[in-house]
């Protein structure tokens, strides 16, 4: 099966927006990081492998009969951190999001026609597929922590990882979406555990992590279907097959193991971890 090719891709080209400022450390040369998930289609799948097999030796080797590691100062800097950088992330992209969704058939175009692409979006969503990357950290801290570890988190930080690189260089508007979205959820669960680390108690942290990230599918579900309905009907959508699928079975997988998890937290079933 063909993940990919060169005929597959066409480029898009970001426009000036004078609306807003493009800062200096947006100027990348995004030509390359597009042409390199092209040409580098299985490599993000060599990096969950390396992270599935760390995983594993740290926790049945080297945190076998160790106690749990004093890391919270740590933990708390690497989750403050990521906050701030989803915080900023979220604000760059939506200064597009909303520039298009200003527009007449503003909420169509914004899906599906290539147009009022910023080259700051551009950038932030190239670290959009990258920190997935990063964020297999929080994997580790749970081990060293010798937190529960549930599947879910595990499947989750992989396809996260896996998925990304495959459709970014198919250049959907429909992706601004996704990516705003979720830097948004992490914008706010990243501070919340920051919090944690420090000893803060927070009522119902876990529902309320659970409930972003139930909405976030919810709505990355929905928007991903609106584009089957527009080009159903004849009307002209700006989205791959390749990239359609990939799409919508992470979502409907992602939801369902979410709806699970809160079907578990209220009906008191034990929740199997790893």
């Amino acid at each position: 099966m063909e993940i990919m090719s060169r005929e597959n891709w066409t480029k898009w080209e970001p426009e000036p927006v004078p609306s807003f400022p493009l800062y200096s450390f947006e100027k990348i040369d995004t030509d390359y990081w597009y042409r390199f998930a092209e040409e580098n289609p299985l490599l993000h799948v060599q990096i969950v492998l390396i992270y599935l097999i760390a995983l594993y030796v740290l926790r049945n080797f080297y945190m076998k009969d160790r106690d749990p590691l004093e890391i919270r100062p740590i933990l708390f800097v690497w989750n403050l951190s990521m906050g701030l950088f989803s915080l900023f992330a979220c604000y760059r992209m939506s200064l597009e999001l909303i520039l298009v969704l200003s527009w007449d058939q503003g909420f169509y175009k914004s899906i599906c026609v290539r147009e009022g692409l910023h080259m700051s979006s551009m950038f932030w969503g190239i670290l959009y597929v990258w920190s997935k990357v990063f964020f297999l950290a929080d994997t580790f801290f749970l081990v060293l922590l010798k937190k529960r570890i549930h599947p879910f988190h595990i499947v989750h930080h992989t396809l996260a990882v896996i998925i990304p690189p495959q459709i970014m260089p198919f250049g959907e508007p429909v992706v601004r979406w996704f990516s705003t979205v979720n830097f948004f959820v992490h914008a706010i669960c990243y501070p919340i555990l920051a919090l944690q680390a420090a000893k803060v108690k927070i009522p119902n942290v876990g529902l309320i992590t659970m409930m972003l990230e139930l909405l976030q599918m919810v709505f990355a579900l929905g928007i991903s279907f609106y584009t089957v309905m527009v080009k159903y009907n004849g009307g002209d959508c700006v989205r791959h097959p390749w990239s359609l699928q990939l799409c919508n079975y992470m979502y409907i997988g992602f939801l369902l193991f979410v709806i699970h998890l809160c079907y578990q937290k209220f009906s008191g079933s034990k929740q199997k971890e790893l």
